[in-house]
Protein backbone atom coordinates (compact mmCIF):
# COMPACT_ATOMS: atom_id res chain seq x y z
CA UNK A 1 0.00 0.00 0.00
CA UNK A 2 2.07 2.77 -1.52
CA UNK A 3 1.16 6.38 -1.50
CA UNK A 4 2.49 9.03 -3.92
CA UNK A 5 1.62 12.21 -4.38
CA UNK A 6 0.24 13.59 -7.85
CA UNK A 7 -0.96 16.71 -9.60
CA UNK A 8 -4.05 17.11 -11.15
CA UNK A 9 -5.31 19.98 -13.14
CA UNK A 10 -8.41 21.52 -11.11
CA UNK A 11 -10.57 22.70 -13.22
CA UNK A 12 -13.47 20.70 -12.49
CA UNK A 13 -16.17 22.94 -14.74
CA UNK A 14 -15.75 23.00 -17.90
CA UNK A 15 -16.86 27.00 -17.30
CA UNK A 16 -13.07 27.11 -15.61
CA UNK A 17 -11.35 25.91 -19.01
CA UNK A 18 -10.91 29.29 -20.36
CA UNK A 19 -10.32 30.62 -17.90
CA UNK A 20 -6.79 31.84 -16.19
CA UNK A 21 -5.53 30.85 -13.15
CA UNK A 22 -3.88 28.28 -10.92
CA UNK A 23 -6.34 25.81 -10.13
CA UNK A 24 -3.92 22.79 -9.22
CA UNK A 25 -4.43 20.20 -6.81
CA UNK A 26 -2.27 17.64 -5.17
CA UNK A 27 -4.24 13.93 -4.63
CA UNK A 28 -2.44 11.24 -2.86
CA UNK A 29 -2.94 7.93 -5.04
CA UNK A 30 -2.75 4.81 -2.94
CA UNK A 31 -1.61 1.72 -5.02
CA UNK A 32 -2.80 -1.56 -4.00
CA UNK A 33 0.08 -4.14 -4.68
CA UNK A 34 -1.55 -7.02 -2.78
CA UNK A 35 -1.03 -10.38 -4.59
CA UNK A 36 1.78 -9.69 -6.87
CA UNK A 37 -0.35 -8.21 -9.77
CA UNK A 38 1.07 -7.98 -13.20
CA UNK A 39 2.55 -4.67 -14.60
CA UNK A 40 -0.89 -4.76 -16.65
CA UNK A 41 -3.12 -5.60 -13.34
CA UNK A 42 -1.19 -2.95 -11.26
CA UNK A 43 -2.43 -0.69 -14.47
CA UNK A 44 -5.88 -1.29 -13.88
CA UNK A 45 -6.22 -0.86 -10.06
CA UNK A 46 -4.18 2.72 -10.67
CA UNK A 47 -6.46 3.31 -13.62
CA UNK A 48 -9.55 2.48 -10.57
CA UNK A 49 -7.89 4.31 -7.97
CA UNK A 50 -7.20 7.27 -10.04
CA UNK A 51 -10.57 7.81 -11.18
CA UNK A 52 -11.97 7.38 -7.76
CA UNK A 53 -10.13 10.17 -6.29
CA UNK A 54 -10.73 12.63 -8.68
CA UNK A 55 -14.16 12.82 -7.27
CA UNK A 56 -12.34 14.11 -4.01
CA UNK A 57 -9.84 16.67 -5.73
CA UNK A 58 -11.87 19.86 -4.94
CA UNK A 59 -11.20 19.37 -1.27
CA UNK A 60 -8.65 21.74 0.28
CA UNK A 61 -5.28 20.63 0.61
CA UNK A 62 -5.42 22.38 4.32
CA UNK A 63 -8.15 20.58 5.53
CA UNK A 64 -7.28 17.14 4.45
CA UNK A 65 -4.01 17.90 6.56
CA UNK A 66 -5.98 19.10 9.93
CA UNK A 67 -8.19 16.00 9.76
CA UNK A 68 -5.67 13.13 8.84
CA UNK A 69 -1.96 14.69 10.11
CA UNK A 70 -3.01 16.83 13.10
CA UNK A 71 0.33 16.68 14.68
CA UNK A 72 2.47 17.33 12.07
CA UNK A 73 6.37 17.62 11.12
CA UNK A 74 7.36 20.70 9.07
CA UNK A 75 10.34 19.08 8.32
CA UNK A 76 8.34 16.76 5.93
CA UNK A 77 5.37 16.70 3.67
CA UNK A 78 2.70 15.35 5.97
CA UNK A 79 0.75 12.94 3.53
CA UNK A 80 3.40 11.67 1.41
CA UNK A 81 6.94 11.71 0.36
CA UNK A 82 7.10 10.81 -3.38
CA UNK A 83 5.40 13.28 -6.17
CA UNK A 84 4.79 11.98 -9.78
CA UNK A 85 3.27 14.63 -12.25
CA UNK A 86 2.92 13.46 -15.90
CA UNK A 87 3.40 16.80 -18.08
CA UNK A 88 0.43 15.54 -21.24
CA UNK A 89 0.09 19.34 -22.83
CA UNK A 90 3.29 19.51 -24.44
CA UNK A 91 2.48 19.74 -27.85
CA UNK A 92 -0.42 22.38 -26.91
CA UNK A 93 -0.77 25.61 -27.68
CA UNK A 94 -2.25 28.94 -26.18
CA UNK A 95 -3.65 31.52 -28.52
CA UNK A 96 -4.44 35.11 -26.62
CA UNK A 97 -5.36 37.49 -29.12
CA UNK A 98 -2.18 40.41 -29.12
CA UNK A 99 0.16 37.80 -26.72
CA UNK A 100 3.28 36.50 -28.57
CA UNK A 101 4.04 32.47 -26.79
CA UNK A 102 7.17 31.49 -27.35
CA UNK A 103 9.95 28.59 -25.46
CA UNK A 104 12.62 29.19 -23.59
CA UNK A 105 15.84 27.29 -23.46
CA UNK A 106 18.56 26.94 -21.60
CA UNK A 107 21.73 29.69 -22.63
CA UNK A 108 24.08 28.28 -25.19
CA UNK A 109 22.26 25.52 -25.64
CA UNK A 110 23.10 24.03 -22.51
CA UNK A 111 20.78 20.45 -22.14
CA UNK A 112 21.58 20.23 -18.25
CA UNK A 113 17.93 20.51 -16.81
CA UNK A 114 18.03 23.88 -15.10
CA UNK A 115 18.32 23.74 -11.01
CA UNK A 116 15.24 24.19 -9.30
CA UNK A 117 14.01 23.87 -5.69
CA UNK A 118 12.68 20.56 -4.77
CA UNK A 119 9.47 20.21 -2.58
CA UNK A 120 9.12 16.56 -1.95
CA UNK A 121 11.93 13.99 -1.10
CA UNK A 122 11.61 12.95 -4.46
CA UNK A 123 9.55 14.24 -7.75
CA UNK A 124 9.35 12.23 -10.99
CA UNK A 125 8.24 14.20 -13.94
CA UNK A 126 7.45 12.64 -17.09
CA UNK A 127 6.20 14.34 -20.11
CA UNK A 128 5.77 12.97 -24.01
CA UNK A 129 7.94 14.05 -26.47
CA UNK A 130 7.43 14.44 -30.55
CA UNK A 131 9.08 14.17 -33.77
CA UNK A 132 9.00 16.66 -36.50
CA UNK A 133 6.01 15.14 -37.79
CA UNK A 134 4.09 15.79 -34.64
CA UNK A 135 4.20 11.95 -33.74
CA UNK A 136 4.82 10.58 -30.25
CA UNK A 137 8.31 10.20 -29.77
CA UNK A 138 8.35 7.93 -25.99
CA UNK A 139 8.82 9.57 -22.86
CA UNK A 140 10.94 11.95 -21.07
CA UNK A 141 11.26 12.03 -17.29
CA UNK A 142 13.28 14.46 -14.70
CA UNK A 143 13.77 13.16 -11.39
CA UNK A 144 14.54 15.98 -8.77
CA UNK A 145 15.65 14.84 -5.18
CA UNK A 146 16.38 16.63 -2.04
CA UNK A 147 19.89 16.81 -1.39
CA UNK A 148 19.37 17.11 2.15
CA UNK A 149 18.68 13.44 1.75
CA UNK A 150 20.79 12.20 -1.62
CA UNK A 151 23.75 13.20 -3.38
CA UNK A 152 23.40 13.38 -7.23
CA UNK A 153 25.06 10.22 -7.55
CA UNK A 154 22.19 8.61 -5.90
CA UNK A 155 19.70 10.36 -7.81
CA UNK A 156 21.18 9.16 -11.03
CA UNK A 157 21.10 5.96 -9.35
CA UNK A 158 17.31 5.67 -8.53
CA UNK A 159 16.77 7.23 -12.13
CA UNK A 160 18.34 3.98 -13.97
CA UNK A 161 16.13 1.81 -12.06
CA UNK A 162 12.97 3.67 -13.23
CA UNK A 163 14.19 3.44 -16.40
CA UNK A 164 15.15 -0.12 -15.74
CA UNK A 165 11.61 -1.01 -14.48
CA UNK A 166 10.05 0.70 -16.97
CA UNK A 167 11.99 -1.49 -20.09
CA UNK A 168 11.04 -4.87 -17.64
CA UNK A 169 7.18 -4.09 -17.65
CA UNK A 170 6.97 -3.30 -21.13
CA UNK A 171 8.55 -6.16 -22.05
CA UNK A 172 7.07 -8.59 -20.06
CA UNK A 173 3.88 -6.56 -19.03
CA UNK A 174 1.80 -9.65 -17.97
CA UNK A 175 4.79 -11.33 -15.53
CA UNK A 176 4.32 -10.58 -11.65
CA UNK A 177 5.86 -7.01 -10.84
CA UNK A 178 8.31 -9.22 -8.41
CA UNK A 179 9.96 -10.51 -11.02
CA UNK A 180 10.76 -7.09 -12.04
CA UNK A 181 14.69 -6.99 -11.38
CA UNK A 182 15.71 -2.97 -10.48
CA UNK A 183 19.34 -3.44 -10.11
CA UNK A 184 21.99 -3.72 -12.87
CA UNK A 185 24.73 -6.45 -12.39
CA UNK A 186 27.37 -4.83 -9.97
CA UNK A 187 24.30 -3.57 -7.80
CA UNK A 188 22.96 -7.45 -7.38
CA UNK A 189 26.63 -8.33 -6.67
CA UNK A 190 27.27 -6.12 -4.35
CA UNK A 191 24.20 -6.40 -2.31
CA UNK A 192 24.32 -10.47 -2.53
CA UNK A 193 27.96 -11.19 -2.15
CA UNK A 194 29.95 -7.68 -1.69
CA UNK A 195 27.72 -6.51 1.92
CA UNK A 196 27.79 -10.63 2.84
CA UNK A 197 31.43 -10.87 2.17
CA UNK A 198 31.62 -11.36 6.06
CA UNK A 199 32.09 -15.29 6.77
CA UNK A 200 35.46 -16.00 9.19
CA UNK A 201 37.11 -19.57 9.48
CA UNK A 202 37.47 -19.89 13.70
CA UNK A 203 38.25 -23.16 14.70
CA UNK A 204 36.05 -25.68 16.03
CA UNK A 205 35.42 -25.30 20.25
CA UNK A 206 33.57 -25.58 23.03
CA UNK A 207 32.62 -23.33 26.54
CA UNK A 208 34.56 -26.01 28.34
CA UNK A 209 37.69 -25.92 26.11
CA UNK A 210 37.89 -22.42 25.79
CA UNK A 211 37.98 -22.13 29.50
CA UNK A 212 40.83 -25.02 30.16
CA UNK A 213 42.93 -22.99 27.36
CA UNK A 214 42.53 -19.82 30.13
CA UNK A 215 43.30 -21.86 33.13
CA UNK A 216 46.41 -23.78 31.90
CA UNK A 217 47.44 -19.83 30.10
CA UNK A 218 46.84 -17.84 33.15
CA UNK A 219 45.58 -19.93 36.33
CA UNK A 220 46.46 -17.33 38.95
CA UNK A 221 44.97 -14.36 37.09
CA UNK A 222 41.58 -12.96 38.30
CA UNK A 223 38.53 -14.67 36.87
CA UNK A 224 35.66 -13.31 38.96
CA UNK A 225 35.19 -10.44 41.52
CA UNK A 226 32.59 -10.02 43.92
CA UNK A 227 31.65 -8.36 47.20
CA UNK A 228 35.38 -8.07 47.87
CA UNK A 229 35.79 -11.29 47.40
CA UNK A 230 38.28 -12.46 44.13
CA UNK A 231 38.28 -16.08 43.06
CA UNK A 232 41.47 -16.96 40.15
CA UNK A 233 40.95 -19.13 37.35
CA UNK A 234 42.52 -22.11 38.93
CA UNK A 235 40.33 -22.11 41.92
CA UNK A 236 37.33 -21.68 39.91
CA UNK A 237 37.91 -24.95 38.13
CA UNK A 238 38.81 -26.54 40.97
CA UNK A 239 35.15 -25.33 42.36
CA UNK A 240 32.92 -26.25 38.98
CA UNK A 241 35.31 -29.87 38.70
CA UNK A 242 33.58 -30.54 42.18
CA UNK A 243 29.93 -29.41 40.52
CA UNK A 244 30.52 -31.63 37.05
CA UNK A 245 31.29 -34.41 39.21
CA UNK A 246 28.40 -34.23 41.25
CA UNK A 247 26.60 -33.91 38.12
CA UNK A 248 27.89 -36.90 36.16
CA UNK A 249 27.32 -38.62 39.65
CA UNK A 250 23.33 -37.73 39.05
CA UNK A 251 23.36 -38.65 35.53
CA UNK A 252 23.57 -35.83 33.57
CA UNK A 253 26.08 -35.21 30.49
CA UNK A 254 25.72 -34.42 26.48
CA UNK A 255 22.19 -34.08 25.42
CA UNK A 256 20.89 -33.38 29.12
CA UNK A 257 19.44 -30.28 30.82
CA UNK A 258 20.09 -29.12 34.10
CA UNK A 259 18.58 -26.23 35.72
CA UNK A 260 20.50 -23.61 37.71
CA UNK A 261 18.42 -21.47 40.11
CA UNK A 262 21.18 -19.43 42.08
CA UNK A 263 21.44 -15.69 43.06
CA UNK A 264 23.86 -13.71 41.35
CA UNK A 265 27.72 -14.69 42.85
CA UNK A 266 30.42 -16.66 42.70
CA UNK A 267 28.13 -19.82 43.32
CA UNK A 268 25.97 -19.10 39.93
CA UNK A 269 29.00 -18.86 38.15
CA UNK A 270 30.53 -22.08 39.49
CA UNK A 271 27.39 -23.83 38.81
CA UNK A 272 26.98 -22.86 35.80
CA UNK A 273 30.78 -23.88 34.43
CA UNK A 274 30.41 -27.18 36.16
CA UNK A 275 27.04 -27.43 34.00
CA UNK A 276 29.04 -27.35 30.86
CA UNK A 277 31.76 -29.33 31.92
CA UNK A 278 29.66 -32.31 32.36
CA UNK A 279 28.40 -31.76 28.58
CA UNK A 280 25.08 -30.75 29.89
CA UNK A 281 23.14 -27.65 28.51
CA UNK A 282 22.66 -25.07 31.49
CA UNK A 283 18.61 -23.87 31.83
CA UNK A 284 18.38 -20.17 33.97
CA UNK A 285 16.07 -19.90 35.82
CA UNK A 286 15.47 -16.43 37.54
CA UNK A 287 14.57 -16.45 41.47
CA UNK A 288 11.89 -14.36 41.39
CA UNK A 289 9.55 -16.36 38.58
CA UNK A 290 6.43 -17.71 39.55
CA UNK A 291 6.33 -21.51 40.67
CA UNK A 292 4.19 -22.63 37.74
CA UNK A 293 6.41 -20.35 35.23
CA UNK A 294 9.60 -22.58 36.45
CA UNK A 295 7.30 -25.69 36.28
CA UNK A 296 6.39 -25.28 32.72
CA UNK A 297 10.48 -24.45 31.78
CA UNK A 298 12.02 -27.50 33.43
CA UNK A 299 9.06 -29.83 32.11
CA UNK A 300 9.30 -28.48 28.72
CA UNK A 301 13.22 -28.42 28.56
CA UNK A 302 12.90 -32.11 30.19
CA UNK A 303 15.37 -30.93 33.00
CA UNK A 304 15.68 -33.41 35.68
CA UNK A 305 17.77 -32.08 37.58
CA UNK A 306 18.12 -28.18 39.48
CA UNK A 307 20.94 -27.02 41.18
CA UNK A 308 20.12 -24.74 43.82
CA UNK A 309 23.06 -24.75 45.52
CA UNK A 310 26.60 -25.44 44.66
CA UNK A 311 27.92 -26.76 48.23
CA UNK A 312 27.21 -30.19 47.11
CA UNK A 313 28.53 -33.65 48.17
CA UNK A 314 31.65 -35.19 46.73
CA UNK A 315 30.51 -38.41 45.32
CA UNK A 316 33.39 -38.91 42.80
CA UNK A 317 36.17 -37.09 40.90
CA UNK A 318 35.16 -35.40 37.39
CA UNK A 319 35.71 -37.57 34.28
CA UNK A 320 36.34 -34.92 31.66
CA UNK A 321 33.44 -35.66 29.09
CA UNK A 322 34.43 -35.59 25.20
CA UNK A 323 31.98 -31.82 24.45
CA UNK A 324 31.24 -31.67 20.68
CA UNK A 325 30.71 -28.26 19.19
CA UNK A 326 27.16 -29.40 18.19
CA UNK A 327 25.88 -30.48 21.89
CA UNK A 328 23.66 -27.78 23.00
CA UNK A 329 25.42 -25.34 25.82
CA UNK A 330 22.40 -23.89 27.43
CA UNK A 331 18.57 -23.67 26.71
CA UNK A 332 16.94 -19.83 27.54
CA UNK A 333 13.38 -18.95 27.21
CA UNK A 334 11.37 -16.14 25.90
CA UNK A 335 9.55 -13.57 28.23
CA UNK A 336 6.64 -14.91 27.21
CA UNK A 337 4.94 -12.00 27.19
CA UNK A 338 2.92 -12.37 23.86
CA UNK A 339 1.96 -16.21 25.32
CA UNK A 340 3.58 -19.40 25.93
CA UNK A 341 7.02 -19.00 26.61
CA UNK A 342 9.49 -20.18 23.90
CA UNK A 343 12.57 -22.11 24.51
CA UNK A 344 15.73 -22.39 22.13
CA UNK A 345 18.70 -24.38 22.16
CA UNK A 346 22.16 -22.98 21.64
CA UNK A 347 24.71 -25.17 20.79
CA UNK A 348 28.38 -24.84 22.09
CA UNK A 349 29.64 -24.26 18.10
CA UNK A 350 26.88 -21.30 18.20
CA UNK A 351 27.49 -19.48 21.63
CA UNK A 352 31.56 -19.66 20.84
CA UNK A 353 31.26 -17.78 17.37
CA UNK A 354 29.20 -15.29 18.98
CA UNK A 355 31.93 -14.88 21.66
CA UNK A 356 34.70 -15.03 19.12
CA UNK A 357 32.62 -12.09 17.37
CA UNK A 358 31.74 -9.95 20.61
CA UNK A 359 35.36 -10.02 21.45
CA UNK A 360 36.69 -9.43 17.82
CA UNK A 361 34.55 -6.82 16.62
CA UNK A 362 34.78 -4.76 20.28
CA UNK A 363 38.98 -5.47 20.95
CA UNK A 364 38.08 -7.08 24.15
CA UNK A 365 40.48 -9.46 25.80
CA UNK A 366 42.54 -10.75 29.55
CA UNK A 367 42.85 -6.86 30.30
CA UNK A 368 39.48 -5.82 30.35
CA UNK A 369 36.85 -5.89 33.40
CA UNK A 370 33.72 -7.21 32.09
CA UNK A 371 30.28 -6.46 34.07
CA UNK A 372 27.54 -9.47 34.80
CA UNK A 373 24.56 -7.90 36.15
CA UNK A 374 22.03 -9.08 34.05
CA UNK A 375 19.85 -11.63 35.54
CA UNK A 376 20.60 -14.75 33.84
CA UNK A 377 16.77 -15.32 32.59
CA UNK A 378 18.02 -13.00 29.70
CA UNK A 379 20.02 -13.74 27.16
CA UNK A 380 22.82 -10.96 27.48
CA UNK A 381 23.79 -12.53 30.39
CA UNK A 382 25.15 -15.15 28.68
CA UNK A 383 28.06 -13.16 27.32
CA UNK A 384 28.29 -11.51 30.37
CA UNK A 385 29.10 -14.87 31.88
CA UNK A 386 31.26 -16.67 29.12
CA UNK A 387 33.21 -14.02 27.59
CA UNK A 388 35.50 -13.37 30.63
CA UNK A 389 35.66 -17.05 31.32
CA UNK A 390 36.64 -17.89 27.28
CA UNK A 391 38.67 -14.89 26.83
CA UNK A 392 40.41 -14.76 29.90
CA UNK A 393 39.28 -11.51 31.53
CA UNK A 394 38.11 -10.33 35.00
CA UNK A 395 34.30 -10.82 35.57
CA UNK A 396 32.97 -8.18 38.04
CA UNK A 397 29.71 -9.63 39.16
CA UNK A 398 27.04 -7.27 41.01
CA UNK A 399 24.83 -8.40 43.84
CA UNK A 400 21.63 -9.54 43.31
CA UNK A 401 18.93 -6.75 42.82
CA UNK A 402 22.06 -4.51 42.09
CA UNK A 403 21.16 -4.19 38.36
CA UNK A 404 18.41 -2.11 39.36
CA UNK A 405 20.19 0.63 41.26
CA UNK A 406 22.33 3.18 38.87
CA UNK A 407 23.93 4.55 41.95
CA UNK A 408 25.35 0.88 43.06
CA UNK A 409 26.43 0.48 39.33
CA UNK A 410 27.60 3.58 38.70
CA UNK A 411 29.92 2.87 42.16
CA UNK A 412 30.80 -0.87 41.08
CA UNK A 413 31.85 0.24 37.59
CA UNK A 414 34.42 2.95 38.99
CA UNK A 415 35.63 1.11 42.07
CA UNK A 416 36.25 -2.27 40.50
CA UNK A 417 37.81 -0.38 37.04
CA UNK A 418 35.10 -2.09 34.33
CA UNK A 419 36.06 -1.63 31.36
CA UNK A 420 33.15 -3.04 28.98
CA UNK A 421 29.19 -3.15 30.03
CA UNK A 422 25.72 -3.93 29.03
CA UNK A 423 22.49 -2.18 29.83
CA UNK A 424 19.28 -2.13 27.88
CA UNK A 425 18.29 1.53 27.06
CA UNK A 426 15.59 1.93 29.74
CA UNK A 427 18.45 1.30 32.33
CA UNK A 428 21.58 3.18 30.69
CA UNK A 429 19.04 6.10 30.45
CA UNK A 430 19.05 5.46 34.66
CA UNK A 431 22.68 5.37 34.63
CA UNK A 432 23.27 8.25 32.71
CA UNK A 433 21.16 10.61 35.26
CA UNK A 434 23.19 9.55 37.59
CA UNK A 435 25.71 12.01 38.87
CA UNK A 436 28.34 9.83 39.81
CA UNK A 437 27.90 8.18 36.53
CA UNK A 438 30.61 10.91 34.78
CA UNK A 439 33.03 8.94 36.62
CA UNK A 440 33.39 5.84 35.60
CA UNK A 441 36.42 6.93 33.18
CA UNK A 442 37.47 3.17 32.96
CA UNK A 443 34.60 2.43 30.62
CA UNK A 444 35.67 1.80 27.23
CA UNK A 445 32.54 -0.23 25.83
CA UNK A 446 28.98 0.18 26.24
CA UNK A 447 26.79 -2.47 24.47
CA UNK A 448 22.64 -1.58 24.48
CA UNK A 449 19.90 -3.55 23.32
CA UNK A 450 16.85 -5.48 24.24
CA UNK A 451 14.48 -2.13 23.15
CA UNK A 452 14.35 1.01 21.19
CA UNK A 453 18.27 2.88 21.87
CA UNK A 454 16.78 6.14 21.04
CA UNK A 455 19.39 9.30 19.73
CA UNK A 456 18.64 11.45 23.15
CA UNK A 457 19.76 8.39 24.85
CA UNK A 458 23.06 8.34 22.71
CA UNK A 459 23.58 12.10 22.75
CA UNK A 460 23.27 11.83 26.66
CA UNK A 461 25.97 9.06 26.98
CA UNK A 462 28.77 10.57 24.97
CA UNK A 463 28.19 14.04 27.11
CA UNK A 464 28.63 11.79 30.11
CA UNK A 465 30.89 9.47 29.06
CA UNK A 466 33.02 11.31 25.80
CA UNK A 467 35.79 8.47 26.00
CA UNK A 468 33.23 5.61 25.90
CA UNK A 469 32.24 3.95 22.82
CA UNK A 470 28.90 2.85 22.63
CA UNK A 471 27.24 -0.33 20.71
CA UNK A 472 23.42 -0.61 19.60
CA UNK A 473 23.37 -4.54 19.44
CA UNK A 474 20.35 -6.99 19.43
CA UNK A 475 19.29 -10.13 19.64
CA UNK A 476 21.90 -12.32 21.04
CA UNK A 477 20.12 -15.44 20.89
CA UNK A 478 18.73 -15.07 17.64
CA UNK A 479 22.67 -13.82 16.25
CA UNK A 480 24.43 -17.04 18.07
Amino acid sequence: DVPIGTVVAGRTDEGLDDLVGFFVNTLVMRTDLSGDPSFVELLGRVREAGLSVLSNQDVPFELLVEELAPARSLSRHPLFQTMLMVQNTAGATLDLPGVDLAGSSAPDGDATPPLVPAKFDLDLTVEETFDAAGSPAGLRGLLIGSDDLYDAATVTTLADRVARAVDAVLAGPSAPISTVDILDAGERDRVLHGWNATGVAWPAATLPGLFAAQVAQAPDATAVAFEGTTVSFADLDARSDWVAGYLQGLGAGPESVVGVQLPRGVDLVVAVLGVVKAGAAFLPIDLDLPAERVGFMLADAGARIVLSDVDVPVTGAFEPVAVEPSHPAYVIYTSGSTGTPKGVVVTHAAVVNTLRWLADEYDLSSRDRILFKTPVGFDVSVWELFLPLTFGATMVVARPDGHREPAYLASLIREQGVTAAEFVPVLLQALLEEPSTAECRSLRHVLSGGEELTTAVRDRFFEVLPDARLYNTYGPTEAA
